[in-house]
């Protein structure tokens, strides 16, 4: 059994970090450490955040076409490293989308702000659903509100959903030696193009 001061000091590890995630977007507190379970036991090792991004969406941001100009949305990326391999959570949520458009897909291109590019990490398409912003819990899709969340992670297991090629760490790797020239964008049905798009960058604590 593990001694209370060996207790002490994973609390003391554990707490800032959590306390850190639990940040407010559009005036709602998120505990981004709830939704990704953020600081996790590995085979027994202590697993905590090695790099935290976002990216703020909306349909203005759209490039050399017309964006959904009632929807916003948030992408919030989480990065891990465990013994030279990483991994990714991710969180997704999509807020006022127009009249009963649904949200198809989520995926990181390549492309500085004001320009579009490659497609290289799709998130699991499979895996959305739908919530309500105040209640702050998931809902049925039969609950009035055009809101979705998608959540998931990338590890070494995930390389067969990887559209560019590359691993799973390359990409990261990339992606982190300067987000700003990475962008989130998501699709709808009417906006086949991107009903919202933001930049991704590193997240301040």
């Amino acid at each position: 059994m593990a001694s209370r001061a060996t207790l002490m000091f994973v609390l003391v590890l554990i707490l800032p970090v959590s306390c850190s995630l639990a940040q407010t977007r559009g005036g709602r507190a998120i505990n981004w450490a709830a939704v990704f379970n953020t600081t996790r036991l590995t085979a027994g090792i202590l697993r905590v955040p090695y790099k935290e991004l976002f990216a703020s969406m909306d349909g203005n941001n759209i490039v050399a076409t017309t964006g959904d100009q009632q929807a916003t949305g948030w992408a919030n990326l989480v990065v891990y490293k465990l013994r030279g391999d990483f991994s990714l959570n991710y969180m997704v949520t999509v807020s006022q989308l127009t009249n009963t458009e649904v949200p198809v897909s989520a995926a990181i291109h390549v492309g500085p702000a004001g320009s579009n590019g490659p497609e290289i990490m799709r998130f699991e398409r499979a895996n959305w659903r739908r919530f309500n912003p105040n209640a702050k819990r998931l809902v049925t899709r039969t609950t009035q509100g055009n809101n979705y969340m998608l959540s998931g992670t990338y590890s070494a297991t995930s390389e067969d959903k990887i559209i560019s090629g590359e691993t799973v760490k390359q990409l990261i790797l990339a992606i982190l030696q300067d987000p700003r020239q990475f962008y989130i964008v998501v699709k709808t049905p009417a906006y086949p193009l991107g009903a919202i798009r933001g930049q991704l960058r590193v997240s301040s604590k």
